[in-house]
C-alpha cells in the first residue's frame, strides 16, 4: 500500500470486526509511510476516541458509535479523506458541503 493513502473505519459495537486488530495493523503501518516521508497523524498507540476521525494523514482512521454496517457517517468520513488527498479540499462539515 505505502505510500498510497488508505483509510480504515469501524464501529464501536461492531461484533463482526476486530476493532483492536484493525487499529494495531493500521498503527503499525505508519513506520513504512514515514520511510516514504508521508505524514501519519497518529500520536499514540492508543486507539482514537469514538467519532474523532483522522483525515489529514496518509493513513486515515475512525471509530464511530454504533454497530456493524456502513452508515452515512462512514461515507462522509471516506469522502472527506478522498477530497483531502486527491482533490486538495480541506475536510469540512456536511453542512458546508451542501450550502
Amino acid at each position: 500500500m505505502a505510500p498510497r493513502p488508505f483509510y480504515v473505519g469501524t464501529a464501536q459495537h461492531d461484533l463482526w470486526a476486530d476493532q483492536k486488530g484493525q487499529w494495531i495493523g493500521t498503527y503499525n503501518a505508519a513506520p513504512v509511510y514515514k520511510i516514504y516521508k508521508k505524514h501519519v497523524a497518529f500520536t499514540s498507540e492508543k486507539q482514537p476516541a469514538i467519532n474523532q476521525p483522522i483525515h489529514k494523514s496518509a493513513i486515515g482512521y475512525h471509530v464511530r458509535s454504533g454497530v456493524h454496517g456502513l452508515q452515512l457517517y462512514d461515507w462522509e468520513q471516506y469522502m472527506k479523506f478522498i477530497e483531502y488527498h486527491f482533490l486538495d479540499i480541506e475536510p469540512r462539515s456536511v453542512e458546508e458541503v451542501y450550502k
